[in-house]
């Protein structure tokens, strides 16, 4: 990576060799690095949601110090207006502004590095905190307990315009206390990255974070929570601290690669093989993949059945598998399950 820093009184314009001539701004903060905890806020034009993230992250009433490094993906509305405003005001504050938009996951390989905290939070420009005790109980729990790697909680789910939701499960995530790297099925996780509290693993520079560019170029979640499991299992705390909006028929990242996307069962497929290769390959760790591959061969059966999806992918799935018998047997039951799912959680 070539980079080259100008530095202009706290603000360093760092041009960055990446696909093709693309560039971003820093604006550094006004305090020293040696801050507790570093807050992570990606966001893309969410202008009416990033005052609300930021107020609540900025209400935390902590005895320590801590960082917000915000990475704006080349917002095209007003939220980079919104969020220099937040700059001029509070000195604990970094930014990145892309010039020209990347990839989710290149945003978060990008913005790590520039984490300076003993621990990391997060919280997406769409989500906000709703306890400002949040961040000071994790780190609490975490400094008593080394055993974790971190630490979530439930989250309260809503809609765009804030109001709760009637269902109040999100189906991939898990409802287990302690999750470990047995658990990890390339699916399901054990909380919503808005709740993940974790020790900062990049201040040992072994640490390799580059499975969770190389991996996809929008999911990103499931990727970081197997590379800090490979370190260590995550606790969920009986609280609920964050609200995670969820929206529907909205140009939104997370609608736009499952709710609305015909090709998602590939995608996933593609996905899901890199993250098992990482843990039987990288981890050498028995992996529990298998049983996501049972469900992405019934959805490609399916929409090759009733909607002329791709044919060969079924094919492709099945190939992968050991146990095909026992695959084509699951079908009625992953058909029933997944109604289920339909029926009673939010996806």
């Amino acid at each position: 990576m070539i980079i080259v820093d100008l530095t202009i009184k706290t603000c360093h314009l760092i041009l960055i060799n990446m696909n093709a001539n693309e560039y971003y701004e820093f604006w550094d903060s006004r305090i020293s690095d040696d801050v507790e905890l570093s807050v992570i806020c990606i966001t893309y034009n969410q202008s009416s949601y990033i005052s609300k993230a930021l107020d609540s992250i900025l209400s935390q009433r902590t005895d320590f110090p801590f960082e917000i490094v915000i990475c704006n993906n080349a917002s095209t509305d007003e939220t980079k207006n919104i969020i220099a405003s937040y700059y001029g005001t509070f000195n604990n504050i970094k930014v990145i502004n892309i010039k020209s938009k990347i990839n989710a996951t290149e945003c978060s390989s990008l913005v790590l590095p520039y984490c300076k905290g003993k621990f990391l939070a997060s919280c997406e420009g769409d989500d906000y905190w709703i306890d400002d005790t949040k961040l000071q109980t994790q780190v609490n729990f975490l400094k008593s307990n080394p055993l974790y790697v971190g630490c979530v909680h439930n989250v309260l789910l809503i809609n765009a315009e804030g109001n709760k939701l009637k269902k109040q499960h999100l189906n991939w995530l898990s409802r287990k206390k302690i999750f470990s790297i047995n658990d990890f099925d390339g699916y399901h996780l054990p909380g919503h990255i808005n709740s993940f509290v974790r020790r900062n693993l990049l201040l040992d520079h072994s640490f390799d974070i580059s499975l969770v560019s190389s991996a996809s170029n929008n999911i990103g979640d499931r990727t970081i929570f197997l590379l800090w499991l490979s370190k260590g299992p995550i606790i969920k705390l009986n609280h609920t601290f964050s609200a995670y909006r969820v929206i529907r028929n909205q140009k939104n990242l997370t609608s736009s690669l499952y709710t609305n996307n015909k090709t998602k069962t590939a995608m996933e497929f593609e996905y899901v093989n890199k993250l098992r290769h990482f843990i039987t390959d990288e981890l050498q760790t028995k992996s529990k993949i298998t049983y996501r591959y049972y469900i992405l061969f019934t959805e490609a059966l399916l929409n090759k059945l009733l909607y002329k999806g791709d044919k060969e992918l079924p094919k492709l799935i099945l190939h992968s598998i050991k146990n095909k018998f026992l695959c084509i047997l699951l079908i009625p039951w992953i058909i029933i399950y997944k109604i289920y799912i339909k029926i009673f959680t939010t996806q």
